[in-house]
């Protein structure tokens, strides 16, 4: 959570230095807007869940180069968030979506009642949240200055308590019958 904390002006400033320069990086923002002109979620495939390709009557999954025998709808989330140097957009996907309104998009979708405009709208309420965000940054980023960041993760804040991170800094491996103790930074998130 803490790791390679920036910015959002440092993230994208970042410029491409080499195919081994770190790619996750940390900043904490506040969601300012969610775009909804754009699909909020996608139908991907049950196996990959990547985005399938309607083709007539039938979807076709590129990565796995065939009909999917299962498919789900899956979050897409164009959010425009900002910390105090800058304002930037980000895509958050259904892992980390899920996490933030509470449901998944299958469940949204499956409703009886469901009003995929009037979901939208109801999106709306998680603006003005503040998050830390983990980006994982790629090449359109990188080489190109693509300001439209992936998020890998998301951490929430406490407000009560910013100090909602424990870090854990001894993990025991045994090697040949005796105890190595090895110094690895980790974080928890208290909720």
């Amino acid at each position: 959570m803490l790791y390679n904390r920036k910015t959002l002006r440092e993230i994208t400033e970042i410029a491409y230095e080499s195919e081994k320069q770190e790619k996750f990086y940390t900043a904490e923002a506040t969601i300012k807007s969610i775009d909804t002109s754009d699909e909020w979620y996608y139908i991907g495939c049950g196996k990959c869940n990547k985005k399938l390709q309607k083709e007539g009557n039938h979807f076709y999954c590129p990565k796995c180069e065939k009909e999917p025998e299962k498919t789900c709808p899956r979050y897409k989330l164009k959010l425009e968030i900002c910390d105090h140097t800058a304002t930037t957009t980000c895509t958050m996907f259904e892992t980390e979506a899920k996490k933030l309104i509470k449901q998944s998009a299958r469940f949204l979708i499956d409703r009886d009642d469901c009003d995929i405009h009037e979901q939208a709208e109801k999106f709306q309420k998680i603006c003005g949240q503040r998050l830390i965000f983990q980006f994982r940054l790629n090449d359109y980023n990188f080489k190109y200055g693509y300001q439209d960041y992936t998020v890998h993760r998301i951490f929430f804040m406490d407000s009560e308590e910013d100090s909602s991170v424990q870090h854990v800094n001894v993990e025991q491996n045994t090697t040949k019958g005796t105890k190595k103790s090895r110094t690895r930074n980790t974080c928890h998130v208290v909720h």
